[in-house]
């Protein structure tokens, strides 16, 4: 079975209450998007964004997503991507 995206890098940074993902693959196959997930404990997931893939490439592709914190009371958040293709 082949994989259908090949991760390169997975990326956070916070600045100003938000938390900015940034992703890239170096391939990628039948790749309808992903779902963005943050959790408090690494146990309970939720969906907080998506962003839309760019089907089938080999080129390098870039993604990003700002995640506004500021009504959130955690001192430590999890995030991963949900690939959907």
């Amino acid at each position: 079975m082949a994989t259908t995206v090949e991760l390169k890098s997975f990326n956070s940074n916070l600045s100003n209450q938000k938390v900015q993902l940034s992703w890239s693959t170096a391939t990628e196959l039948n790749n309808r998007g992903f779902e963005i997930e943050r959790s408090f404990d690494k146990n309970e997931w939720r969906i907080i964004g998506y962003r839309e893939g760019n089907g089938t490439t080999s080129e390098p592709q870039e993604y990003s997503y700002s995640d506004d914190i500021s009504e959130l009371s955690s001192s430590k958040l999890y995030y991963r991507l949900k690939q959907i293709d």
